[in-house]
């Protein structure tokens, strides 16, 4: 028996907490992308963790996981240290929840999969995204990051699977490597949020955080509550990357500038949607538009694979070529944010 259940390959990649859940979901994108186009705005790069930088939503914030906020999912969260129905095997349990129309999502050690750089090497746990399985040949389709950091869809057997599921290699871990999260996609009536769109765009050009009156107060540094926030916001996180760079002796961690570039891909997404439902004004300026979110998101990717090369000649000149670009990429991401927000209906 084979049962896959359909994914498409998200339109932001750079952590597993946005990638696996909007897998599961970016199938009805035409739907989705009305809950889209609201969310996904906001940066964040935190002070103890210069090399950091993510998307607001794809935080897990108040014991809670991303996909809990996303009206177009249900979600389960079940306990991997309880023993699960069946036989035990984790294998059993996935054919299972495949079979009720679940995907599953939880952390699986990278030192049991083939398919993975750290096989046979590291012992490593990480969020891996489950949607399909083959019993006859005994596989489980996967997607993680495996190959140079990339996220993409792998194959492991049922005997990778099992052995990679277990915790005995760790010990004292985030409660988020305890859980096995389930998603499935249910249709919702969701109408784009204009106001929550214009406040997230304006806190965005502010480099100001407002969404935190609705969580509990973080010190990131320790998560105490009732602590001050001193972590950078929007278009701030450009010098907190500027800083990085300077303090970095040799080697500059690649995904903080994927997410630079997965955040100009999501906006001209969004772009092209509140365009073509007429949530725009007509007129020259719009249309600058267009050009402008291209541009950037050029400079973006150019800017990705700077740090690609450098990262292999630790050249000084390159090192400075890459904060210039981020000064310039901030001076042309604020006109066009401002501009995008002037145009909004």
């Amino acid at each position: 028996m084979r049962n896959l259940l359909t994914v498409e390959y998200p339109p932001i990649t750079s952590f597993p907490s946005i990638a696996n859940l909007l897998s599961s979901i970016w199938i009805n994108k035409d739907v989705v992308m009305s809950w889209f186009a609201d969310r996904y705005i906001q940066l964040i790069s935190r002070t103890n963790e210069p090399d950091w930088l993510n998307f607001l939503d794809g935080l897990y914030l108040n014991n809670t996981q991303p996909a809990d906020f996303c009206p177009f999912c249900t979600t389960q969260t079940i306990d991997k240290r309880v023993p699960l129905i069946g036989s035990g095997n984790f294998t059993d349990f996935i054919e299972q929840q495949i079979d009720c129309g679940y995907y599953i999502d939880t952390c699986l050690n990278h030192y049991f999969l083939k398919c993975s750089s750290k096989y046979n090497n590291e012992h490593f746990m990480h969020a891996t995204f489950i949607y399909g399985y083959d019993k006859a040949n005994k596989q489980i389709m996967i997607s993680d990051f495996y190959d140079s950091g990339k996220y993409q869809s792998k194959i492991a057997s049922y005997d990778e699977i099992n052995k990679s599921f277990d915790l005995k290699y760790f010990n004292n871990w985030p409660g988020w490597i305890y859980g096995i999260n389930l998603y499935k996609y249910v249709d919702f009536p969701y109408k784009t949020n204009i106001p929550l769109l214009k406040q997230s765009l304006e806190d965005y050009i502010s480099g100001v955080d407002s969404q935190n009156k609705y969580y509990f107060s973080y010190q990131w540094s320790s998560f105490a509550d009732a602590a001050t926030d001193d972590s950078f916001y929007g278009v701030g996180c450009y010098d907190a990357i500027i800083n990085y760079c300077n303090e970095s002796n040799s080697y500059l961690d690649n995904r903080t500038f994927h997410v630079i570039y997965d955040h100009k891909a999501a906006m001209q997404l969004r772009l092209e949607f509140l365009k073509k439902l007429g949530y725009l004004k007509s007129g020259e300026q719009t249309n600058k538009l267009d050009t402008m979110v291209s541009k950037l998101k050029d400079e973006a990717f150019v800017l990705r694979n700077m740090v690609l090369k450098y990262n292999i000649n630790r050249r000084n000149s390159l090192l400075k070529s890459i904060m210039n670009k981020c000064e310039i990429l901030k001076e042309n991401d604020i006109a066009f944010t401002s501009l995008f927000l002037q145009q909004i209906k």
